[in-house]
């Protein structure tokens, strides 16, 4: 999910500088209204009488439509009510409010004898008969499914667009489009056309996009992403995954815990004698939606539902959502027809200290069923769940009128010119710095940003130049470096790479580096708090004075056999030497004296394997960035050590296993867990073992022991565990006033056992601060609290053994910064 919170973000920066422009138009806006009951009417269809456009009312009734055509009338239609239709006038903008009357002719006077809720025998029959219905028990389909999504902003605030770095986009916000009065601004339009495909047999799927286009990007990757969150939600399973939160289904087979029912009505909806059937949860604080079935009392499947969440969910950024979706029944079996999802919510402006408004919406057709299609098994085999036709961004107008599902708007219509403008504004184009973190000059870009500037007591002040090519250099090599300088140490550091990309989809890279420059041993090379980075030197909690000098060169192959399973073949040559306070050194046999060393060297063969069930991710210009799966990941790596190999000084060999997932836990949020267990065969001094990453930093880190130092304990055999359960605030939100903060609560626990030969102890003198773990386990325990102020994490850190190291505290206090729903 962090991927997804960065591409919002992205979203949201350049949502501040589009605006659509209109020509002579046709525009009604206003409120779809229950005549007798004066509530809103959610997913009303409304209609042009020319049928130039079409749309339908969000799930507070609003609506909003528009045509360069000039009908003289609008008609308006939902479920349980009559038809209207209603004079306009050509050519004007205006806002009606509609009051639809309840549709009564078709329904039959009926006496009820009440023995029960008669809801409930309605929902039970649902439930009961759900499996006999579900898309799971068919062999096999296909089906074309359309989908449209759409970003923008409400209510802009007038004093933000005067803001000095929105000066540039002034004449964006000159035509701006209005709602009942409030601003209106679409921002981003995404539409994908694709054919969908499903085996029973092993559990297979596989989506081929057709057609993509995204506001006049052609980014095939982003269409990825989006039309993979399109088709999450299926009501008849227990649990529906939006938002990367788990809520209940009001027909779950544990609905009748969480939810309240109320026939309305029952009435015919396309021949189908129909059962209307309001829903609201028992508990608000639980993740509940509220909203209207009509179930078909023949089969009891489900033809239509509405539903809707308001302020009282655990969300961030979301205020309230809601959803529409229409069930088709296709050779007895219940399949998602339409689906329409409106999002509204709001993002703080920090300098200002107002929130800016935003809303979202997505529309999804599926037609053309098939339960019988002729692909063979081999179809899914060796490819991606999801791919992208090579000429997918390339589909022109007459192709989109023809294969989309519906129609858009002027200023749907209007994005796709303007992101092209947006992109060419130079304004723009430097505060995408800002985001992307490195600047473009030409075919190179200089950065990151975050990495210019440095500090550890052994370089002193250290400043860092990079650089890296982009796609329009190459897109098949990647050059990449940069060069350092330490005021106190007054020695210059850098690195080089190049990478080939011999193939893409599945990839197939080779590549060659080499560095220069010191490291932290002990210190986790997958966390974003490195020792070069700008945060650490801010924030660190103590001197990182035991540093390495190191000397590297590196050369890798690695192939993708499926998008879920690679393998890498490296052969490393290291040089490490100690400097700052850290020294090595080694007893000579029979005296009491010691000798120094001055480097080691090491030259090693390792095999790595990875393979990810299911994994989704999204296509960078280069390299692909894992989106995740809910099953396991699976890492293994062996490693050769060669003596006298490139002046290597050691024989050895090392093996290590790993498995990590993050795992939903219905409705009381998720689990994440990683296990590890490694062994090193032959005889190494401690640099060259195992060196359990330790955090001397104010920051809380996933990856690592929070509570252990840098180079406290070493292994040459050792297993791990990390656990963490992230509740989504299920206890916080059951008291009244917490419920309102919308904190969450967190717990988590780690812990490594392993030990360390003697053999490898002589080698070298051991740190004073160092041991091995052949005591006893090291433990730590974690209780937190995230979304403080909706980005901010803090836990506190029991060290639960080992009290007696020097430095070391019982408890700790750690920050860190996450983004999520």
């Amino acid at each position: 999910m962090q991927l997804c919170s960065r591409v919002a973000s992205f979203i949201l920066f350049i949502s501040f500088f589009i605006s659509p422009s209109y020509s002579q138009i046709t525009r009604v806006t206003g409120k779809v209204i229950d005549a007798q009951s004066k509530e809103l009417i959610p997913f009303a269809n409304i209609y042009f009488s020319d049928k130039s456009k079409g749309t339908v009312s969000d799930f507070e009734g609003n609506y909003i439509i528009e045509t360069s055509t000039a009908p003289d009338s609008l008609i308006v239609t939902s479920v349980g009510y009559s038809m209207k239709k209603l004079p306009i006038k050509k050519n004007q903008v205006q806002q009606i409010n509609i009051y639809l009357e309840e549709e009564i002719g078709s329904l039959n006077e009926i006496t009820v004898s009440v023995i029960e809720n008669p809801a409930y025998r309605i929902i039970r029959n649902v439930v009961s008969n759900k499996v006999n219905f579900r898309r799971e028990t068919i062999e096999r389909y296909s089906y074309e499914s359309y989908n449209k999504s759409k970003i923008g902003l409400r209510e802009l605030d007038e004093d933000l667009k005067k803001q000095f770095y929105l000066k540039p986009f002034a004449f964006f916000f000159e035509n701006m489009d209005t709602t009942e009065g409030k601003p209106y601004l679409p921002v981003m339009l995404l539409e994908t056309v694709s054919d969908n495909f499903y085996q029973k047999d092993g559990n297979k799927q596989k989506e081929v996009i057709k057609a993509t286009r995204l506001s006049g990007m052609k980014n095939e990757s982003i269409g990825k992403l989006f039309s993979n969150l399109a088709l999450n939600v299926y009501v008849y399973d227990d649990f529906l995954l939006m938002f990367n939160k788990n809520f209940i289904s009001p027909v779950s087979t544990s609905c009748f815990r969480h939810y309240d029912y109320e026939l309305l009505d029952s009435g015919y909806i396309d021949n189908n004698w129909c059962y209307k059937v309001r829903y609201f949860p028992s508990r608000k604080q639980e993740l509940t939606l509220s909203g209207i079935m009509w179930i078909r009392d023949s089969t009891f499947t489900i033809k239509e539902i509405d539903a809707k969440a308001g302020q009282e969910i655990n969300l961030n950024f979301i205020t309230s959502f809601g959803l529409r979706q229409t069930y088709t029944d296709v050779e007895s079996r219940s399949l998602l027809g339409t689906e329409q999802l409106y999002i509204y919510g709001e993002v703080l402006i920090p300098h200002s200290g107002k929130t800016q408004k935003f809303f979202a919406s997505r529309s999804t057709s599926n037609k053309n069923f098939n339960l019988n299609p002729s692909f063979t098994n081999s179809f899914f085999d060796d490819k991606a769940i999801t791919t992208v036709e090579k000429d997918a961004g390339e589909k022109d107008n007459t192709y989109w009128e023809t294969f989309r599902h519906d129609t858009l708007s002027n200023s749907e219509q209007a994005l796709y010119q303007l992101s092209d403008s947006l992109k060419n504004t130079k304004a723009f184009k430097r505060y995408l710095v800002l985001f992307k973190g490195y600047i473009p000059v030409k075919k190179i870009e200089f950065g990151p940003i975050y990495k210019v500037y440095s500090y550890n007591p052994v370089e002193g002040n250290k400043f860092r130049l990079g650089f890296r090519t982009n796609p329009k250099f190459s897109r098949r090599i990647l050059l990449d470096g940069y060069g350092a300088y330490g005021l106190r140490d007054e020695k210059i550091k850098y690195g080089a790479g190049i990478t080939y990309f011999r193939k893409k989809d599945p990839d197939e890279i080779i590549s060659f580096r080499v560095k220069h420059d010191i490291e932290q041993l002990g210190f986790s090379q997958v966390t974003f708090m490195r020792p070069d980075n700008l945060l650490n030197a801010l924030f660190k909690i103590s001197a990182q004075n035991r540093l390495n000098f190191i000397d590297e060169y590196k050369l890798y192959y690695e192939k993708f056999w499926t998008p879920n399973l690679s393998n890498k073949i490296q052969i490393r040559n290291a040089t490490i030497r100690p400097v700052g306070k850290l020294e090595y050194s080694k007893e000579i046999p029979g005296t009491n004296d010691t000798a120094n060393i001055s480097s080691i060297t090491t030259t090693e063969i390792s095999f790595y394997t990875h393979y990810a069930y299911k994994e989704k991710f999204l296509r960078g210009d280069y390299r692909r960035i894992s989106l995740g799966t809910p099953y396991p990941v699976f890492d293994a790596a062996v490693v050769c050590g060669i003596k006298d190999l490139l002046g290597s000084n050691y024989n050895y060999q090392k093996i290590a296993l790993s498995v990590r997932q993050r795992l939903r836990i219905k409705n009381i949020g998720y689990t994440k867990y990683r296990a590890e267990a490694g062994k090193i065969f032959g005889t190494l001094p401690y640099p060259l073992l195992e060196l359990h990453n330790g955090n001397q930093t104010i920051f809380y880190d996933d990856y690592i022991f929070n509570s252990m130092q840098f180079f406290e304990f070493v292994s040459d055999q050792y297993v791990n565990l990390q656990v963490s359960h992230h509740f989504d605030g299920y206890f916080f939100n059951k008291i009244p006033v917490v419920r309102k903060l919308k904190w969450r609560e967190v717990i988590s626990f780690k812990g490594v056992m392993g030990s360390l030969s003697n053999k490898n102890k002589a080698q070298m003198i051991l740190l004073p601060e160092m041991y091995s773990l052949s005591k006893e386990p090291f433990m730590e325990a974690g209780v937190g609290i995230e979304n403080i102020f909706r980005v901010i994490r803090l836990d506190g850190i029991w060290r639960l053994n080992y009290h007696d190291h020097p430095g070391t505290e019982k408890f700790y206090l750690k920050l860190s910064v996450h983004i999520d729903f």
